[in-house]
């Protein structure tokens, strides 16, 4: 059998006890709902969800980083759903746009503070 080859662009981290907030694209605040993070790296996350998305689905998802006082806000799309697990949808993101956070600032943070 061929032997799989890891295709990841970055390395992923899996946090203890870190959340993230996401929204359907465009949608107000409001509509917001706090997500458990199974692991993130900085192109994307795999999360446990208290519902299902579509694969494609847009979302606007924002979170904190302990150094920085402002949240960053980022893009993100729905790239697969595992199935559940009790009650939560593992549904992995993939990051589109990070806006005021650069992609290589997150993933230096990532690894020295989750390995």
């Amino acid at each position: 059998m061929p032997e799989q080859q890891n295709k990841r662009k970055y390395e992923r981290y899996g946090p203890s006890g870190m959340a993230i907030w996401v929204r359907p694209k465009n949608a107000p605040e409001e509509e917001s709902f706090q997500v458990d993070i199974d692991n993130i790296s900085a192109g994307g996350a795999h999360c446990l969800m208290p519902r299902p998305l579509g694969v494609g689905d847009l979302l606007e998802v924002d979170f904190e980083l302990p150094q920085y006082t402002e949240i960053i806000r980022s893009e993100a799309v729905v790239r697969r759903q595992d199935g559940e697990t009790d009650g939560f949808f593992l549904t992995g993101l993939e990051f589109t746009n990070v806006h005021n956070l650069e992609a290589e600032v997150l993933f230096q943070f990532l690894e020295d503070l989750l390995k």
